[in-house]
């Protein structure tokens, strides 16, 4: 999420939920950075709710070749009109984050 986010954001909430859910977390900036480090195993995970396709499809692609998966944060099918999105290595970790991620 970008530094402008409302305290009381969703992006808040969520990003709270997950400290609870893992060892660690790293938010380094370039969508595209984080989704190449997702494919070669340098992070298990990542979701990104504010960026555009453009920024995201050649990493999305490059998940996919690795065997990882990407889905909308809702668990469905990407959409390129509102690319949320989480990101993994594996079908677990995957259900674990959307189920972190789900806005109670």
């Amino acid at each position: 999420f970008s530094a402008r986010v409302p305290r009381q954001s969703p992006e808040i909430e969520r990003f709270i939920e997950m400290l609870h859910r893992c060892q660690a977390l790293r938010r380094m900036g370039s969508a595209a950075l984080n989704l190449c480090n997702v494919a070669r195993g340098g992070l298990d995970g990542y979701w990104a709710t504010s960026v555009k396709m453009w920024d995201i499809a050649a990493g999305v692609a490059i998940v996919n070749e690795a065997g990882g998966i990407v889905t909308h944060i809702n668990g469905g099918s990407l959409d390129v009109e509102n690319p949320q999105f989480v990101a993994s290595s594996n079908d677990v970790l995957h259900a674990q984050m959307l189920d972190g991620l789900a806005i109670k």
